[in-house]
């Protein structure tokens, strides 16, 4: 889960610009879309969070919103 914290932290300031259909800059530009995708995937997918207030609170609501504006979801 580190690494996912670690992902959501470094692309989490970027959510609000990919927000508007964008994808997140960073992710776009360093070509691991497919991988962000992924691991925001796996975030959405687990099924047994290490602390499920965390995970409810933000990791899935940062997840999902990372992984809509890399699908170009409103």
């Amino acid at each position: 889960m580190s690494t996912i914290r670690t992902l959501l932290a470094a692309v989490g300031a970027l959510a609000a610009a990919g927000a508007a259909g964008a994808q997140p800059p960073l992710v776009a530009e360093l070509g691991h879309a497919a991988e962000g995708r992924r691991e925001m995937q796996a975030v959405l997918d687990e099924s047994a969070p290490t602390s499920l207030a965390d995970w409810t609170l933000t990791d899935s609501r940062e997840a999902r919103a990372l992984l809509d504006a890399m699908t170009g979801k409103s």
